[in-house]
């Protein structure tokens, strides 16, 4: 050994130092200095913790200056060493540096990046390690840790410290509301409150095997045995069985062998067949089953039956007080081609006494006479008419009362509604002018886009009037009529082409022509629709020719078609008629929302649709297993054919009749339902007269019901017992098929 007071090597150390390699003979050396400083010559605790690897300094620099000086004796700046610093003063300013023994100044750094200020603080340890640029501070400078916070139903928590626990909550636990707290126990339900999720209750001794049931107790589960393991719960059918009392039948099932027979009570089971020839309705179309189809409720109702509607009900506005006597109500505005035809308008409560169609546009001052009279005025623009479309009065609203009655005295009963109405049109005509041995006027340019057909064009005025000619726009005012009194009527193109009123060419050039040639082709000039001319010219105006210069006019008569009315009321008192439109309806489709449910059927045997069609009325049928396809049964094929669209013409064009729907057999119905969970029917009703009888007053099913197993009754039906350790045997008493559930053990 070396002499305690000298730093020589012993020679058995210089041996054993030669034995390692340089870099253990460092450690080793270091080592045994350590050993003779710890005797008692230990200069500092420095140079210990160099001797270690890792060298102890100190920072007295103050807070404000940057550049750090640190003592640290033995220490050598080179990559890779160590340092401990302690600062005696916080540091406040950026990008600290250190100078260990003034070798030079380095950045401290964390991460890569000078560390913060804050993170040099009075009277802590820091270490370092020198990289070979900067100063490197090792560790975490992260030092505050979160607190736990628990979740709610809104939020998460977050994790962190746990709270404290306090006096007495040794046997609880942490939940995740972050308090302390008693876990819940579990309780059962009961046959009419549910139970609650906790800690189950503990099991006694000799319950090893049970099962914690849903009431919170612990016991057997009927399919489960308690000799002891799994157990091995089994089902035996047996079909079409012959059994009585005085003849019974019985079922052998072999067991392990056991001489305890703890085994669970088998569970027998007896099949009872459903009805068969059952009739149920399934729809007979109330108020309530409306909401089981989609329809236009305006045309169909459900009242009992499904039929459609002939007569409504429209809204009539509060009655206004007119100078005569009386209130008027103006109808809403009724719409003629919702219908096939509108066939009567009839009104009725507060002492109606007149009633008066009105077209729209036609003035609130369109009424009837002040006495019972239901003989309706048709108005349209400012003209009366009856309901055969006669006209009994233009300018309809200029009349006096007395001039509206009279009109009412030739009105016909509207017993339906006209198609069309022939309107006369006044055309301004300007003063004539001479030309030759007469007078020409020309009237206003028409428009032919302002009329629906053109009828008739007449020319009233000096008796002189000869002849009418009409000329497009651009025409000259030498296209005239001839010198007689007859009418013709020419209309001549702006290209200068002479038509007649069928449209037939008469002219290359009229206006080329001579008095004596255009007198020869009026001669000769035929055709009574001047709507062709209408819908071959755009526009066009008239020219008249006569022999004097009497004030002339025209007019021309244009056929509308009737397509929406008002209905004026009259009545002696302010009480808000009624308003009733007899109708023949457009054809109708009423589709199902849902499927009829089959859940209690085991078929299908026939359909029946109770009904009631005479006349010209038509009722089909279509069927429909899923609400997407339809389809109609073809007798002659024995298959189902789909429709192209559930659209009401194409079910009343391919549909079934009533007839054809009960003929369908059961097998198909088998075949049409097949998985699906229901069926529906779709109805399209035709009438072609309000007189006609159509409407459907129930769906009724012939079915077979479907049969149930249920539990058989021991003793009466069926019994069992063990004949030996090693079988159970059944013994029944009733004829069906059976189905036995036992414990094998």
């Amino acid at each position: 050994m070396a002499d305690e007071n000298t730093n020589e090597l012993t020679e058995q150390e210089t041996q054993e130092e030669a034995t390692v390699t340089e870099s253990q003979s460092v450690t080793l050396g270091q080592m045994r200095e350590l050993a003779r400083r710890m005797a008692g010559n230990i200069a500092d605790i420095g140079e210990v913790v160099g001797l270690l690897g890792v060298f102890f300094g100190e920072c007295k620099t103050a807070a404000d200056i940057a550049e750090k000086a640190v003592v640290s004796p033995a220490f050598e700046k080179i990559a890779g060493a160590k340092i401990i610093v302690k600062f005696t003063t916080a540091n406040t300013a950026d990008n600290a540096t250190l100078n260990v023994n003034n070798t030079g100044a380095a950045l401290v750094t964390y991460q890569g990046a000078a560390i913060g200020k804050s993170q040099l603080s009075a009277g802590k340890l820091r270490l370092f390690m020198y990289d070979g640029e900067n100063y490197e501070f090792v560790g975490d400078t992260n030092t505050t840790h979160n607190t736990f916070s628990g979740a709610t139903a809104e939020a998460n928590g977050a994790k962190g410290l746990v709270p404290q626990p306090k006096i007495g909550d040794q046997n609880k636990y942490l939940m995740g509301n972050a308090e302390w707290g008693d876990l819940p126990v579990f309780t059962g339900a009961t046959d009419s409150a549910g139970g609650s999720a906790g800690i189950v209750p503990a099991p006694i001794a000799g319950e090893e095997e049970y099962f914690l049931k849903g009431n919170g107790s612990w016991g057997i589960p009927a399919n489960s045995g308690s000799s002891g393991g799994v157990s091995n719960y089994r089902q035996l059918t047996k079909m079409n069985i012959t059994a009585s009392a005085n003849e019974p039948y019985e079922v052998s099932v072999s067991l392990p062998k056991s001489t305890k027979f703890q085994y669970a009570p088998p569970n027998v089971l007896l099949f009872v067949p459903g009805s068969s020839n059952v009739v149920a309705t399934a729809c007979d179309f109330n108020n309530g089953e409306a909401e089981d189809f989609s329809f236009d409720d305006r045309y169909v109702a459900f009242d009992g039956t499904m039929r459609l509607v002939t007569e409504y009900s429209a809204e009539v506005s509060a009655p206004v007080s007119v100078s005569v006597g009386g209130y008027l109500s103006l109808s809403e505005e009724i719409n003629k081609g919702d219908f096939k035809s509108v066939e009567r308008v009839t009104a009725g409560e507060g002492n109606v006494v007149g009633i008066a169609l009105l077209a729209s546009g036609g003035g609130s001052g369109s009424w009837v006479r002040l006495e019972e009279i239901t003989k309706p005025l048709l108005i349209i623009g400012n003209n009366a008419y009856n309901g055969a479309g006669n006209l009994l009065a233009e300018n309809w609203q200029n009349l006096t009362d007395t001039e509206k009655v009279a009109a009412f005295d030739n009105a016909d009963e509207l017993s339906t509604l006209p198609d069309s109405i022939l309107l006369t049109h006044s055309i301004s005509v300007n003063a004539p002018v001479t030309l030759g041995g007469g007078y020409v006027s020309v009237s206003e340019e028409i428009d032919t886009g302002d009329f629906e057909t053109i009828t008739d064009i007449s020319v009233t005025g000096g008796e002189q009037a000869i002849g009418i000619a009409l000329v497009s726009s651009g025409g000259g005012s030498g296209t005239w009529a001839r010198f007689e009194e007859e009418s013709y009527i020419i209309a001549v193109a702006s290209s200068g082409e002479a038509y007649d009123l069928d449209g037939n060419l008469l002219s290359d050039n009229w206006a080329n022509l001579t008095d004596t040639e255009k007198e020869a082709i009026f001669k000769t000039a035929e055709g009574s629709n001047p709507n062709n001319i209408a819908e071959t010219l755009d526009a066009f105006h008239f020219e008249i020719y006569s022999k004097d210069n009497s004030a002339q006019s025209s007019s021309l008569i244009e056929e509308k078609t009737v397509h929406t009315f008002k209905v004026a009321i009259l009545s002696t008192e302010s009480k808000t008629p009624a308003c009733m439109v007899k109708v023949l309806p457009k054809d109708q489709l009423i589709v199902p929302t849902g499927l009829i449910p089959l859940d209690d059927y085991e078929y299908i045997d026939s359909v029946a649709m109770t009904a009631s069609v005479s006349g010209n009325a038509a009722l089909r049928f279509a069927v429909t297993p899923d609400l997407n396809t339809y389809y109609v049964y073809d007798s002659t094929t024995g298959e189902w054919a789909s429709i192209a669209a559930a659209t009401a013409a194409n079910i009343l064009e391919d549909g079934m009749t009533t007839s054809e729907i009960a003929n369908v057999p059961a097998e198909a119905w088998l075949a049409l339902i097949g998985d699906s969970e229901g069926i529906g029917f779709a109805y399209a009703l035709s009438i072609t007269d309000t007189a006609e009888t159509l409407y459907v007053d129930a769906v009724t099913l012939n079915a077979a019901m479907k049969g149930a197993w249920r539990a058989a009754i021991y003793g009466d039906e069926y019994a069992f017992d063990y004949p030996n350790n090693r079988s159970m045997r059944f013994t029944l008493y009733e004829s069906g098929n059976w189905k036995f559930n036992y414990d094998a053990g």
